[in-house]
């Protein structure tokens, strides 16, 4: 595994970095995502395997052009483990982001195209 050096990018987190193997290269923002892929090509567990994936997927068009998806639910656990408890308290106190967000699973946003037309869906998915 290689990394490219840039004191510029480094001041934002970004560490450019690659590997080859079985057959392809692999370029991500840093060792650590492109280790994460080398696991998942190696039978680790993948995004297309997740329940939350799973149940917005189902519902997005099958011949999306464009695909954004976003782990709401996973994302939230992520912020919320990186709090101080002050900020944690204010987090999930009434009226802060907390109890807005925390009925949200998962949203995703698909898009195609024809020569005539753009179609756009967006999925959000409410446990």
């Amino acid at each position: 595994m290689g990394t490219f050096v840039s004191a510029d990018l480094a001041k934002q987190g970004i560490a450019p970095s690659y590997a080859v193997t079985g057959g392809m290269a692999i370029v991500a923002s840093t060792p650590n995502q492109v280790q994460r892929l080398i696991d998942t090509h190696l039978g680790a567990p993948k995004l297309a395997d997740s329940a939350n994936f799973t149940a917005a997927a189902s519902d997005s068009r099958d011949q999306a052009g464009a695909l954004l998806y976003l782990d709401v639910e996973s994302v939230l656990n992520a912020v919320r483990g990186q709090l101080s408890p002050a900020a944690l308290a204010s987090f999930d106190a009434a009226g802060g982001p907390g109890p807005n967000l925390r009925p949200i699973t998962s949203f995703i946003l698909s898009g195609t195209s024809g020569s005539n037309d753009v179609g756009i869906r967006i999925f959000v998915s409410i446990h």
